[in-house]
């Protein structure tokens, strides 16, 4: 089992004219798989969910007094490999969406799941069985939606009204909350597979394929929701991060699959459909993240944590 490196850093922003990468302390060992995702939580007692393709769901709760610890809160086994994630907050209570490989989405309240201490004295019981039907988990586990495909992106507008879900095929599917199971707008257009996907704002969504096409929909519009689309020219390279900047600027972190030649960080301008490499990529690093205003994190192989500052 390989260690995913949670990373705390008390570090001022760098300056965006530094080049080498800035250390981020490495303060704890998360045991998990390279397939565990990670979704931040904001507004409860726990730190941040993972879920990965042992079907499993956890929270967990970090704590940096009086020295650093983790405690996991809560755990549970879907009947399904879990894929994808994210989190938001509505009336006030925070909850996480999640998606397991047979398309079907899940709403989790945190805060009682928290709250369902007896659950977890049953979860080694329930691993060792198939489990459908009425159990704790779906009620913890609100089922919401399915889909005919494997769910890629789950996706909430910024005021959190329109929830929005991408498969493997490339179909976009887009409902309201908190009426999730009535689908208003069904998008077609990829022919790649969709691998990113981000709300620029309430009403636009962006979304760039594996072939490089991208794509910008108006998700309140039930057809024709097309905005824009083009193509980002990046030979012999591959796009391994995305992050908006705004509702026009975009970085992204690629990284050079022919030998000898080395990735970078480039901010791309929608609106223009033109891009501007603002720094190198180290040789050794992988971009794991992009944080706007600061630049892009990497890690290194042995799980060493690097800011890379990026001039956007």
């Amino acid at each position: 089992m390989s260690h995913t490196a949670l990373t705390i850093s008390a570090l001022p922003v760098p300056s965006p004219a530094a080049i080498q990468p800035v250390p981020v302390a490495v303060l704890l060992q998360v045991p998990m798989t390279d397939d565990h995702l990670i979704i931040p939580l904001h507004a409860s007692a726990c730190s941040f969910a993972t879920i990965g393709l042992d079907k499993r769901f956890r929270l967990w709760k970090l704590s940096l007094s009086p020295k650093p610890a983790l405690e996991q809160l809560y755990s549970c086994v879907y009947p399904k490999k879990l894929t994808y994630g994210t989190s938001c907050v509505l009336d006030h209570r925070e909850y996480c969406f999640i998606a397991d490989k047979y398309g079907d989405v899940y709403m989790i309240d945190v805060g009682r799941a928290i709250e369902s201490k007896a659950f977890k004295e049953m979860e080694d019981k329930m691993v060792r069985q198939d489990y459908v039907g009425a159990t704790p988990a779906d009620k913890i586990g609100k089922f919401i939606m399915g889909h005919q495909e494997v769910i890629s992106h789950v996706l909430l507008s910024p005021s959190n009204d329109f929830f929005v879900t991408i498969d493997k095929a490339s179909k976009v599917k887009v409902s309201r909350v908190p009426n999730f199971f009535e689908v208003f707008g069904i998008h077609f257009g990829h022919l790649g597979e969709i691998r990113f996907a981000t709300m620029l704002d309430r009403f636009t969504l962006f979304t760039l394929d594996v072939k490089n096409a991208w794509f910008v929909w108006d998700i309140s519009k039930d057809d024709s929701a097309v905005l824009d689309q083009g193509k980002i020219e990046l030979p012999d390279a591959v796009i391994s991060s995305v992050l908006a900047l705004d509702k026009k600027r975009l970085v992204l972190a690629y990284i050079a699959t022919e030998e000898g030649k080395i990735g970078g960080v480039m901010v791309y301008d929608v609106s223009a459909k033109a891009g501007k490499k603002v720094a190198d990529l180290p040789a050794g690093l992988s971009p794991e993240e992009v944080l706007s205003g600061a630049g892009v994190v990497l890690k290194a192989k042995g799980g060493e944590v690097s800011i890379l500052p990026i001039n956007a």
